[in-house]
């Protein structure tokens, strides 16, 4: 079982703006709501405030959260339900 997200499991020297959002958005996975409810809702509203920024509908439930920083040159990926990219 994945524990609960860790801010500095991402933030490494320069890249700090990025952990931050990693951080963030990994809070967002359904399995973190015992962990604490606030920090989840956190995670699933930044996501929700992407998807209107770029003029999408979100998904009505956030099943699945996979959220990876430095992929092949991207800052972050996030992955949403395995079906939703976004990049930044």
């Amino acid at each position: 079982m994945e524990t609960r997200p860790n801010l500095f499991h991402f933030a490494t020297s320069e890249l700090s703006q990025d952990a931050v959002l990693c951080w963030m958005l990994s809070w967002a996975k359904p399995e973190h709501q015992a962990a604490s409810a606030a920090l989840q809702q956190l995670g699933v509203r930044f996501l929700g405030l992407i998807f209107k920024k770029a003029g999408k509908t979100p998904p009505p439930v956030f099943s699945s959260v996979e959220v990876r920083r430095q992929a092949g040159h991207i800052d972050v990926l996030c992955l949403i339900n395995g079906t939703t990219a976004f990049l930044i």
